[in-house]
């Protein structure tokens, strides 16, 4: 089967009428519940969503507790991992004063976001 565009379509362009933001429909998150796998005054925690159905629920917590050694909570619990991997090193000159940047530019709904 071949389909051919419009004629409309090739003086339009593809995504010439793309809307950027996305419909409040996508915006849409689950609310998440906290989940402390740690011992005693420890905590580990991570979220899952509080919507899932109950015994589906009931196994993951059981899972994810039955190979909790498997995650890392803590910096410490990865010694291989070089710490040049997750450190920000600003090289600075002695003596010379820090240059200020033009703030970055961001579509108003981006704005309200970040603010």
């Amino acid at each position: 089967m071949v389909v051919e565009a419009s004629e409309e379509f090739h003086q339009k362009g593809p995504g010439k009428d793309f809307d950027p933001e996305p419909p409040d429909k996508m915006l849409a998150q689950d609310p998440l519940e906290e989940i402390d796998f740690g011992e005693g005054l420890t905590k580990k925690l991570t979220y899952i969503s509080a919507n899932i159905n109950p015994q589906l629920k009931f196994k993951v917590i059981q899972l994810l507790n039955e190979f909790k050694e498997c995650f890392v909570w803590d910096y410490d619990e990865m010694p291989s991992l070089s710490k040049d991997l997750v450190e920000l090193k600003l090289l600075i000159k002695f003596g010379k004063n820090p240059i200020k940047q033009n703030p970055g530019r961001f579509a108003p709904t981006i704005i309200s976001k970040i603010k």
